[in-house]
């Protein structure tokens, strides 16, 4: 599947879109950074997200489903406009990370953290609140969030228990399939009773139509009232 894996400032190519290196960049980077590689995968706006981390150093892998190319030959409009929408974002998220390895790398500015930081703003700023500026810390805890609230909405709709993997090296909650409309619904603020009446009430009828019949009475009681 197509893919791009962001390592600014590390050891080996810096941004690759070839899958046959990406063994070697890891091997490099445990090398330079005396430190085993820990992950976690997750899907946000239909892409397919690998976070990595090794001693100080930060990796993103985005990858764009081979499901989306099928999506897009649907006769399904909806389907469609959805897997074109998907294989857009990935385009943009390419250009993005590209032009941001151009910039000289800067300790407290242009760095690995802020490279993996801007594509996540960029698939989806939810993720990290629109933050820019980030610290190593505060990226793996905006990551855990996502992937874990990822993972409680799929759990509440499916009525499926993921297993939150806390001691896992690598851990994967791209199982989770929460429809975009409903991830949504999830990561919009809420600003007054109105909206938040409107927005339960949209997420009532995502719902109705999202989960098959034989899995709507385990989300029921998760719904809201």
């Amino acid at each position: 599947m197509p893919s791009l894996l962001v390592n600014y400032g590390g050891p080996e190519k810096t941004i690759s879109s070839q899958e046959a290196l990406f063994p070697k960049i890891l091997q490099a980077c445990e090398k330079q950074y005396h430190s085993a590689i820990q992950s976690v995968a997750f899907t946000a706006k239909g892409l397919d997200l690998t976070y990595y981390q090794v001693g100080i150093h930060r990796m993103i892998l985005v990858e764009l489903p081979d499901q989306v190319e099928q999506n897009i030959k649907s006769a399904d409009e909806a389907i469609k406009n959805q897997a074109l929408a998907t294989k857009k974002l990935f385009r943009t998220v390419k250009i993005e990370a590209s032009t941001f390895n151009t910039r000289d790398y800067k300790l407290l500015d242009n760095n690995c953290v802020t490279a993996v930081a801007n594509v996540l703003n960029t698939v989806d700023s939810n993720i990290l609140q629109g933050k820019k500026k980030i610290v190593p810390t505060s990226l793996d805890s905006d990551v855990k969030n996502a992937t874990l609230l990822a993972a409680m909405v799929d759990e509440g709709l499916r009525g499926t228990a993921l297993p939150l993997q806390p001691d896992e090296q690598h851990k994967n909650y791209k199982q989770a399939h929460v429809a975009p409309e409903i991830w949504q619904e999830v990561m919009t603020p809420v600003d007054n009773k109105k909206q938040q009446q409107h927005m339960k009430q949209q997420l009532r009828d995502i719902t109705n139509t999202a989960i098959p019949q034989q899995d709507a009475n385990s989300a029921n009681s998760l719904k809201p009232q």
